[in-house]
Protein backbone atom coordinates (compact mmCIF):
# COMPACT_ATOMS: atom_id res chain seq x y z
CA UNK A 1 0.00 0.00 0.00
CA UNK A 2 2.94 2.32 0.93
CA UNK A 3 4.38 1.98 -2.70
CA UNK A 4 0.80 2.54 -4.36
CA UNK A 5 0.68 6.10 -2.48
CA UNK A 6 4.07 6.73 -2.90
CA UNK A 7 3.65 6.17 -7.08
CA UNK A 8 0.17 8.22 -6.94
CA UNK A 9 1.86 10.99 -4.88
CA UNK A 10 4.70 10.91 -7.71
CA UNK A 11 2.27 11.26 -10.63
CA UNK A 12 0.98 14.10 -9.15
CA UNK A 13 3.88 16.11 -8.61
CA UNK A 14 5.68 14.75 -11.94
CA UNK A 15 2.94 16.13 -14.31
CA UNK A 16 3.13 19.16 -13.16
CA UNK A 17 6.87 20.11 -14.81
CA UNK A 18 5.44 18.74 -18.05
CA UNK A 19 2.68 20.30 -18.91
CA UNK A 20 4.20 23.55 -19.63
CA UNK A 21 6.02 21.93 -22.77
CA UNK A 22 3.62 21.30 -24.96
CA UNK A 23 4.54 21.97 -28.96
CA UNK A 24 0.95 22.95 -30.44
CA UNK A 25 1.66 20.13 -33.23
CA UNK A 26 4.11 17.35 -33.64
CA UNK A 27 6.27 17.36 -36.40
CA UNK A 28 7.12 14.92 -39.55
CA UNK A 29 9.57 12.44 -37.61
CA UNK A 30 6.96 12.23 -34.40
CA UNK A 31 5.72 8.76 -33.44
CA UNK A 32 2.48 7.27 -30.96
CA UNK A 33 2.24 4.25 -29.59
CA UNK A 34 0.30 2.52 -27.47
CA UNK A 35 1.85 1.01 -24.38
CA UNK A 36 0.84 -2.18 -21.86
CA UNK A 37 2.66 -2.66 -18.95
CA UNK A 38 2.33 -6.37 -17.82
CA UNK A 39 0.38 -7.32 -14.45
CA UNK A 40 2.48 -8.09 -11.15
CA UNK A 41 1.79 -10.79 -8.65
CA UNK A 42 2.94 -8.49 -5.47
CA UNK A 43 -0.29 -6.73 -5.06
CA UNK A 44 -4.18 -6.80 -5.83
CA UNK A 45 -4.15 -3.62 -7.31
CA UNK A 46 -1.03 -4.34 -10.12
CA UNK A 47 -2.90 -8.11 -11.38
CA UNK A 48 -4.50 -6.29 -14.23
CA UNK A 49 -1.77 -4.22 -15.85
CA UNK A 50 -1.92 -0.57 -16.99
CA UNK A 51 -2.23 1.20 -20.29
CA UNK A 52 -0.95 4.68 -21.76
CA UNK A 53 -0.06 6.96 -24.91
CA UNK A 54 3.18 7.87 -25.49
CA UNK A 55 3.89 10.18 -27.86
CA UNK A 56 8.19 11.22 -29.33
CA UNK A 57 8.93 13.85 -31.04
CA UNK A 58 12.33 13.75 -31.13
CA UNK A 59 12.42 17.20 -33.16
CA UNK A 60 11.16 18.59 -30.71
CA UNK A 61 12.36 17.11 -27.70
CA UNK A 62 9.18 15.81 -26.79
CA UNK A 63 8.89 12.44 -25.29
CA UNK A 64 5.78 11.75 -22.37
CA UNK A 65 3.37 9.47 -21.81
CA UNK A 66 -0.45 10.34 -21.34
CA UNK A 67 -2.57 8.07 -19.61
CA UNK A 68 -5.34 7.36 -17.04
CA UNK A 69 -6.29 6.49 -13.42
CA UNK A 70 -4.47 9.42 -11.08
CA UNK A 71 -6.35 11.07 -8.16
CA UNK A 72 -5.20 14.09 -6.41
CA UNK A 73 -5.53 13.47 -2.12
CA UNK A 74 -5.95 16.69 -1.73
CA UNK A 75 -9.56 16.87 -3.06
CA UNK A 76 -12.22 17.21 -0.38
CA UNK A 77 -13.88 14.45 1.75
CA UNK A 78 -11.06 12.29 -0.58
CA UNK A 79 -11.87 9.02 1.80
CA UNK A 80 -15.43 9.18 2.25
CA UNK A 81 -15.59 9.75 -1.83
CA UNK A 82 -13.26 7.20 -2.45
CA UNK A 83 -15.62 4.57 -0.44
CA UNK A 84 -18.58 5.60 -2.29
CA UNK A 85 -17.00 5.38 -5.58
CA UNK A 86 -17.65 9.32 -6.37
CA UNK A 87 -14.31 9.78 -6.08
CA UNK A 88 -12.89 12.06 -9.10
CA UNK A 89 -9.74 10.25 -10.62
CA UNK A 90 -7.87 12.26 -13.99
CA UNK A 91 -5.91 11.81 -16.47
CA UNK A 92 -2.06 12.63 -15.75
CA UNK A 93 1.04 13.07 -17.99
CA UNK A 94 4.42 11.92 -17.33
CA UNK A 95 8.07 11.79 -19.22
CA UNK A 96 8.49 8.48 -20.25
CA UNK A 97 11.48 7.29 -18.67
CA UNK A 98 10.51 8.03 -15.34
CA UNK A 99 7.42 5.90 -16.35
CA UNK A 100 9.11 3.22 -17.95
CA UNK A 101 11.88 2.74 -14.58
CA UNK A 102 9.09 2.78 -12.39
CA UNK A 103 7.51 0.04 -13.98
CA UNK A 104 10.16 -1.81 -14.36
CA UNK A 105 11.43 -1.30 -10.89
CA UNK A 106 8.23 -3.19 -10.46
CA UNK A 107 9.74 -6.21 -12.35
CA UNK A 108 6.62 -5.75 -14.84
CA UNK A 109 6.44 -5.95 -18.82
CA UNK A 110 6.64 -3.64 -21.67
CA UNK A 111 5.44 -3.49 -24.75
CA UNK A 112 4.79 -1.12 -27.37
CA UNK A 113 2.49 -1.00 -30.56
CA UNK A 114 3.30 2.15 -33.42
CA UNK A 115 0.31 3.59 -34.52
CA UNK A 116 0.27 3.47 -38.10
CA UNK A 117 -0.63 7.11 -38.99
CA UNK A 118 0.04 9.66 -41.04
CA UNK A 119 1.26 13.60 -40.01
CA UNK A 120 -2.60 14.63 -39.95
CA UNK A 121 -3.96 11.77 -38.09
CA UNK A 122 -1.15 11.89 -35.71
CA UNK A 123 -1.69 15.83 -34.57
CA UNK A 124 -5.96 14.68 -34.70
CA UNK A 125 -4.59 12.50 -31.98
CA UNK A 126 -2.76 14.73 -30.34
CA UNK A 127 -5.15 17.82 -29.83
CA UNK A 128 -7.31 15.40 -28.55
CA UNK A 129 -4.95 14.61 -25.97
CA UNK A 130 -4.11 17.45 -25.14
CA UNK A 131 -7.72 18.67 -25.42
CA UNK A 132 -8.50 16.19 -22.71
CA UNK A 133 -5.79 17.20 -20.51
CA UNK A 134 -7.08 20.37 -19.94
CA UNK A 135 -8.21 21.25 -16.35
CA UNK A 136 -11.58 21.43 -17.54
CA UNK A 137 -11.64 18.14 -19.39
CA UNK A 138 -9.25 15.74 -17.53
CA UNK A 139 -11.51 14.59 -14.45
CA UNK A 140 -13.56 11.94 -14.93
CA UNK A 141 -15.55 9.40 -12.45
CA UNK A 142 -14.01 5.84 -12.63
CA UNK A 143 -15.88 2.87 -13.17
CA UNK A 144 -14.25 -0.92 -12.93
CA UNK A 145 -15.25 -2.06 -16.23
CA UNK A 146 -16.59 1.20 -18.40
CA UNK A 147 -14.40 3.54 -17.27
CA UNK A 148 -10.54 3.00 -16.49
CA UNK A 149 -7.59 3.28 -17.59
CA UNK A 150 -7.74 1.24 -20.70
CA UNK A 151 -11.22 1.86 -21.54
CA UNK A 152 -10.33 5.68 -21.47
CA UNK A 153 -7.43 4.90 -24.34
CA UNK A 154 -10.10 3.13 -26.13
CA UNK A 155 -12.23 5.67 -26.43
CA UNK A 156 -9.91 8.54 -27.60
CA UNK A 157 -8.98 6.93 -30.69
CA UNK A 158 -12.86 5.82 -31.27
CA UNK A 159 -13.54 9.06 -30.83
CA UNK A 160 -10.81 10.59 -32.80
CA UNK A 161 -11.29 8.14 -35.65
CA UNK A 162 -14.85 7.38 -34.87
CA UNK A 163 -16.03 4.87 -37.87
CA UNK A 164 -13.06 4.55 -39.71
CA UNK A 165 -11.26 2.41 -36.82
CA UNK A 166 -12.90 -0.90 -37.18
CA UNK A 167 -11.79 -3.52 -34.83
CA UNK A 168 -11.61 -7.64 -34.78
CA UNK A 169 -11.81 -9.69 -32.09
CA UNK A 170 -10.66 -12.77 -32.62
CA UNK A 171 -9.91 -13.26 -28.65
CA UNK A 172 -13.60 -13.46 -27.87
CA UNK A 173 -14.93 -16.48 -25.82
CA UNK A 174 -18.02 -18.48 -25.39
CA UNK A 175 -20.10 -17.61 -22.65
CA UNK A 176 -17.82 -14.58 -20.71
CA UNK A 177 -19.00 -11.66 -18.23
CA UNK A 178 -16.60 -9.24 -16.73
CA UNK A 179 -16.71 -10.95 -13.79
CA UNK A 180 -15.15 -14.35 -15.52
CA UNK A 181 -12.40 -12.32 -17.13
CA UNK A 182 -11.60 -10.70 -13.62
CA UNK A 183 -11.28 -14.15 -11.94
CA UNK A 184 -9.05 -14.91 -14.29
CA UNK A 185 -6.19 -12.38 -13.63
CA UNK A 186 -6.86 -13.46 -9.64
CA UNK A 187 -5.42 -17.01 -9.14
CA UNK A 188 -2.58 -15.28 -6.98
CA UNK A 189 -5.24 -13.02 -5.03
CA UNK A 190 -7.75 -15.40 -3.85
CA UNK A 191 -9.24 -13.35 -1.13
CA UNK A 192 -9.43 -10.53 -2.95
CA UNK A 193 -11.33 -12.32 -5.59
CA UNK A 194 -13.67 -13.70 -3.37
CA UNK A 195 -14.04 -9.92 -2.01
CA UNK A 196 -14.57 -8.81 -5.72
CA UNK A 197 -17.68 -11.45 -6.21
CA UNK A 198 -19.27 -10.70 -2.94
CA UNK A 199 -18.84 -6.81 -3.55
CA UNK A 200 -19.51 -6.59 -6.96
CA UNK A 201 -23.59 -7.26 -8.02
CA UNK A 202 -25.00 -8.84 -10.89
CA UNK A 203 -23.78 -5.79 -13.89
CA UNK A 204 -21.14 -7.37 -14.31
CA UNK A 205 -22.45 -11.48 -14.74
CA UNK A 206 -24.09 -10.63 -18.19
CA UNK A 207 -21.98 -11.62 -21.51
CA UNK A 208 -19.90 -9.24 -22.69
CA UNK A 209 -18.87 -8.21 -26.33
CA UNK A 210 -15.29 -7.78 -28.12
CA UNK A 211 -15.47 -4.07 -27.27
CA UNK A 212 -16.04 -4.37 -23.17
CA UNK A 213 -13.19 -6.90 -23.60
CA UNK A 214 -11.00 -3.58 -24.21
CA UNK A 215 -11.77 -2.49 -19.86
CA UNK A 216 -8.38 -4.96 -19.84
CA UNK A 217 -4.97 -3.29 -20.96
CA UNK A 218 -4.85 -6.87 -22.55
CA UNK A 219 -7.31 -7.02 -24.88
CA UNK A 220 -6.35 -3.03 -25.57
CA UNK A 221 -3.29 -4.50 -26.89
CA UNK A 222 -5.34 -7.42 -29.05
CA UNK A 223 -7.39 -5.50 -29.98
CA UNK A 224 -5.49 -2.75 -31.00
CA UNK A 225 -2.95 -5.51 -33.05
CA UNK A 226 -5.92 -6.60 -35.72
CA UNK A 227 -7.20 -3.57 -35.79
CA UNK A 228 -7.75 -1.33 -39.11
CA UNK A 229 -8.07 2.10 -39.95
CA UNK A 230 -10.40 3.37 -43.21
CA UNK A 231 -9.90 6.16 -45.33
CA UNK A 232 -11.34 7.42 -48.49
CA UNK A 233 -8.20 6.12 -50.58
CA UNK A 234 -7.51 2.66 -48.81
CA UNK A 235 -7.18 0.71 -45.48
CA UNK A 236 -4.25 0.01 -43.72
CA UNK A 237 -3.45 -2.23 -39.83
CA UNK A 238 -3.71 0.25 -37.24
CA UNK A 239 -0.14 -0.78 -35.67
CA UNK A 240 2.76 -0.45 -37.68
CA UNK A 241 5.20 -2.21 -35.33
CA UNK A 242 5.38 -3.79 -32.23
CA UNK A 243 8.16 -4.03 -30.02
CA UNK A 244 8.84 -4.88 -26.11
CA UNK A 245 10.99 -2.84 -24.24
CA UNK A 246 11.40 -4.89 -21.39
CA UNK A 247 10.65 -8.96 -20.38
CA UNK A 248 10.36 -9.32 -16.54
CA UNK A 249 12.45 -12.02 -14.84
CA UNK A 250 10.91 -14.87 -13.50
CA UNK A 251 8.56 -14.38 -10.20
CA UNK A 252 9.33 -16.29 -7.12
CA UNK A 253 5.41 -16.64 -6.66
CA UNK A 254 3.68 -19.05 -8.83
CA UNK A 255 1.18 -20.56 -7.19
CA UNK A 256 -1.21 -19.66 -3.71
CA UNK A 257 -0.15 -21.38 -0.54
CA UNK A 258 -2.83 -23.70 -0.16
CA UNK A 259 -2.86 -23.61 3.50
CA UNK A 260 -3.91 -19.92 3.11
CA UNK A 261 -6.43 -20.36 0.75
CA UNK A 262 -10.04 -19.27 1.42
CA UNK A 263 -11.44 -22.67 0.30
CA UNK A 264 -8.79 -24.50 2.37
CA UNK A 265 -9.82 -21.48 5.18
CA UNK A 266 -13.11 -21.98 5.07
CA UNK A 267 -13.20 -25.63 4.74
CA UNK A 268 -11.29 -26.30 7.79
CA UNK A 269 -13.76 -24.11 9.72
CA UNK A 270 -16.83 -26.06 8.26
CA UNK A 271 -15.79 -29.36 9.22
CA UNK A 272 -14.60 -28.16 13.01
CA UNK A 273 -17.84 -26.35 13.61
CA UNK A 274 -19.89 -29.41 11.79
CA UNK A 275 -17.84 -31.44 14.66
CA UNK A 276 -18.94 -28.85 17.37
CA UNK A 277 -22.58 -29.09 16.17
CA UNK A 278 -22.64 -32.91 16.17
CA UNK A 279 -21.96 -32.94 19.79
CA UNK A 280 -24.17 -30.01 20.26
CA UNK A 281 -27.24 -32.45 19.30
CA UNK A 282 -25.55 -35.60 20.80
CA UNK A 283 -25.02 -34.05 23.87
CA UNK A 284 -28.18 -31.64 23.68
CA UNK A 285 -26.01 -28.65 24.17
CA UNK A 286 -25.95 -25.28 22.68
CA UNK A 287 -23.41 -23.09 22.38
CA UNK A 288 -24.85 -19.52 21.88
CA UNK A 289 -21.69 -17.53 21.14
CA UNK A 290 -21.17 -20.05 18.21
CA UNK A 291 -24.55 -18.92 16.77
CA UNK A 292 -23.76 -15.58 17.95
CA UNK A 293 -20.89 -14.96 15.64
CA UNK A 294 -22.15 -17.10 12.44
CA UNK A 295 -25.39 -14.62 12.14
CA UNK A 296 -23.73 -11.85 13.10
CA UNK A 297 -21.27 -12.02 10.21
CA UNK A 298 -23.19 -11.87 7.48
CA UNK A 299 -25.24 -9.96 8.66
CA UNK A 300 -22.52 -7.20 9.26
CA UNK A 301 -21.70 -7.89 5.54
CA UNK A 302 -24.97 -7.10 4.41
CA UNK A 303 -25.06 -3.58 5.93
CA UNK A 304 -21.62 -3.53 3.76
CA UNK A 305 -23.54 -4.63 0.61
CA UNK A 306 -26.46 -2.58 1.31
CA UNK A 307 -24.36 0.47 1.31
CA UNK A 308 -22.58 -0.19 -1.96
CA UNK A 309 -25.77 -1.00 -3.33
CA UNK A 310 -27.70 2.15 -2.48
CA UNK A 311 -25.17 4.82 -1.01
CA UNK A 312 -22.15 4.40 -3.53
CA UNK A 313 -21.73 4.54 -7.01
CA UNK A 314 -19.67 1.37 -7.27
CA UNK A 315 -21.11 -1.47 -9.56
CA UNK A 316 -22.87 -3.12 -7.19
CA UNK A 317 -26.30 -2.78 -7.45
CA UNK A 318 -28.28 -5.76 -8.28
CA UNK A 319 -26.30 -7.72 -6.10
CA UNK A 320 -27.98 -11.24 -5.10
CA UNK A 321 -25.93 -11.97 -2.32
CA UNK A 322 -27.88 -9.80 -0.19
CA UNK A 323 -30.02 -12.70 -0.34
CA UNK A 324 -27.79 -14.73 2.39
CA UNK A 325 -25.34 -11.53 3.06
CA UNK A 326 -28.30 -9.42 4.87
CA UNK A 327 -28.59 -6.88 7.99
CA UNK A 328 -31.95 -9.23 9.58
CA UNK A 329 -29.14 -11.29 10.46
CA UNK A 330 -27.81 -8.71 13.13
CA UNK A 331 -31.28 -8.66 15.53
CA UNK A 332 -31.15 -12.64 14.72
CA UNK A 333 -27.69 -13.01 15.77
CA UNK A 334 -28.70 -11.16 19.06
CA UNK A 335 -31.59 -13.67 19.55
CA UNK A 336 -29.49 -16.32 19.40
CA UNK A 337 -27.78 -15.59 22.79
CA UNK A 338 -30.77 -16.18 24.73
CA UNK A 339 -30.86 -19.07 27.08
CA UNK A 340 -34.05 -20.54 25.54
CA UNK A 341 -34.89 -20.98 22.12
CA UNK A 342 -37.57 -19.20 20.76
CA UNK A 343 -40.20 -21.09 19.04
CA UNK A 344 -40.98 -18.47 16.27
CA UNK A 345 -37.29 -18.03 15.57
CA UNK A 346 -36.59 -22.09 15.32
CA UNK A 347 -39.29 -21.88 12.36
CA UNK A 348 -37.72 -18.65 10.91
CA UNK A 349 -34.50 -20.72 11.27
CA UNK A 350 -36.22 -24.06 9.42
CA UNK A 351 -37.00 -21.61 6.74
CA UNK A 352 -33.89 -19.99 6.61
CA UNK A 353 -31.81 -23.41 6.69
CA UNK A 354 -34.05 -24.34 3.31
CA UNK A 355 -33.26 -21.11 1.85
CA UNK A 356 -29.09 -21.31 1.87
CA UNK A 357 -29.68 -24.91 0.92
CA UNK A 358 -31.31 -24.04 -2.33
CA UNK A 359 -28.94 -21.06 -2.80
CA UNK A 360 -25.84 -23.50 -2.35
CA UNK A 361 -27.17 -25.99 -4.48
CA UNK A 362 -29.06 -23.99 -7.33
CA UNK A 363 -26.72 -20.35 -6.96
CA UNK A 364 -24.37 -21.08 -9.72
CA UNK A 365 -27.62 -20.39 -11.92
CA UNK A 366 -28.51 -17.57 -10.40
CA UNK A 367 -28.60 -13.97 -12.88
CA UNK A 368 -24.89 -13.33 -10.49
CA UNK A 369 -22.50 -16.21 -9.88
CA UNK A 370 -21.78 -17.40 -6.62
CA UNK A 371 -18.13 -17.83 -6.03
CA UNK A 372 -17.40 -21.27 -5.32
CA UNK A 373 -15.46 -20.04 -2.19
CA UNK A 374 -18.33 -18.76 -0.72
CA UNK A 375 -19.90 -22.35 -0.61
CA UNK A 376 -18.27 -23.51 3.05
CA UNK A 377 -19.97 -20.72 4.59
CA UNK A 378 -23.44 -20.70 3.23
CA UNK A 379 -22.89 -24.69 4.19
CA UNK A 380 -21.71 -23.86 7.86
CA UNK A 381 -24.77 -21.12 7.83
CA UNK A 382 -27.18 -23.68 6.49
CA UNK A 383 -25.86 -26.21 9.40
CA UNK A 384 -26.40 -24.13 11.98
CA UNK A 385 -29.88 -22.73 11.05
CA UNK A 386 -31.32 -26.20 10.77
CA UNK A 387 -29.91 -27.25 14.48
CA UNK A 388 -31.44 -24.50 15.87
CA UNK A 389 -34.79 -25.84 14.34
CA UNK A 390 -33.78 -29.09 15.38
CA UNK A 391 -32.99 -28.50 19.19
Amino acid sequence: MKKLLFFFFFLNISHTGVCDSFPDSLSSQSVIRIVTFGPSEEELYLAFGHSAVWVKDSVQGLDIVFHYGVFDFQQPHFYLNFARGKLLYKMGVNYYQDFKNHYIGENRSIIYQELNLTGPEKNKLYASLLQNYLPENREYYYNYVTNNCATKIRDVLHSVFQDSLQFTYPFIKKDISFRKLIDIYLPLFPWGDLGIDVSLGSGIDHIITGYDYMFLPDYIFAAFAKATLYSKENKKTLISKTESVYTPFINRTTVYPMWKHPIVVFGILVVIIHWISFLEYFFQKRYRAIDFVTFLIPGLLGVYLFFLAFFTDHTSQYNFNMLWACPIYIPVAFFMLQKRNLPWLQYGMLLNGVFLFCITLFGYFLFQKIDILQMPFLFLFMIRSFLYFLR
